[in-house]
């Protein structure tokens, strides 16, 4: 059974139940990395690198037998997860933030319904907006059992750069083992130079990911680098207005190659 969840009353920021200080860390670094933008904007814009893509992405799904599944870590209240369900994707975001998620229904004129998890007992509750489902909780205690299962595909636009780079190892785990051994990944990352900038600015994200520590997360995926451009959004706008000269935005595509990594961990 499903009850339908008041999602237009505001939400205390309150962590989920059984959620370690792990998950608040992650809750506040976030949280600074939204505040960054306009975060009272509607999301209503497609990504352009997820735009740049769509018709790989669309041809990856229909050759699926059962259509593509698609994964978005730290998915936030962005559009991007209703374009991909339009792609002919099964969409599962991951977010910790219960506010995020009511907006991302609000913002997308869809109704907010909670599934039969809660979260007790430190799990992800789950719920369902139009064709996506949003599963709220800590990144790093994702599994396939949590999301119900693993994908074929993974779509992260900058949550790999807003982690605390000394977490990315964990975080590369964590997505790689939710993906399946055929399966794809788009990765959007910002590279600039981290010295010229306020630390204190960057000590929450956005973090400055290179096409070689990339590699080096993924080693058994092929790494094809899609587009390269200037950075232009609103997060790099203020970057340089905080003294930055120069931001580099990279659209990165991975396909699987080599199962090895998975029979090592089993």
């Amino acid at each position: 059974q499903v009850e339908r969840a008041p999602f237009l009353r505001p939400l205390a920021p309150i962590a989920p139940r059984g959620a370690s200080a792990r998950a608040w860390e992650m809750r506040h670094r976030l949280q600074r990395f939204l505040d960054m933008g306009d975060d009272d904007a509607p999301s209503m814009l497609v990504s352009p690198s997820l735009e740049l893509l769509a018709g790989r992405l669309q041809d990856f799904a229909a050759s699926r037998p059962q259509g593509a599944s698609a994964l978005v870590p730290l998915c936030g209240k962005s559009r991007d997860l209703v374009f991909l369900s339009e792609l002919g994707c099964r969409v599962v975001g991951v977010e910790i933030s219960r506010r995020i998620i009511a907006k991302f229904a609000d913002e997308q004129g869809l109704d907010l319904v909670q599934g039969d998890s809660d979260g007790a007992g430190g799990g992800m509750a789950t719920w369902f907006a139009g064709d996506c489902s949003i599963c709220e909780g800590d990144w790093f205690d994702a599994t396939p059992e949590a999301l119900g299962g693993t994908f074929d595909l993974a779509y992260d636009c900058a949550a790999l750069t807003a982690v605390d780079p000394a977490r990315r190892s964990a975080y590369s785990d964590v997505l790689r083992g939710l993906l399946k051994p055929s399966g794809w990944a788009v990765v959007v990352a910002l590279e600039f130079d981290e010295a010229s900038v306020d630390s204190s600015l960057l000590a929450l994200g956005p973090h400055s990911l290179s096409e070689a520590e990339l590699r080096g997360l993924f080693p058994d995926f092929e790494v094809e680098l899609v587009e390269e451009t200037p950075g232009a959004d609103e997060v790099c706008r203020k970057l340089r207005e905080a003294g930055l000269q120069s931001v580099t935005h990279r659209t990165f595509l991975l396909r699987r190659v080599s199962a090895t990594w998975s029979s090592e961990k089993k």
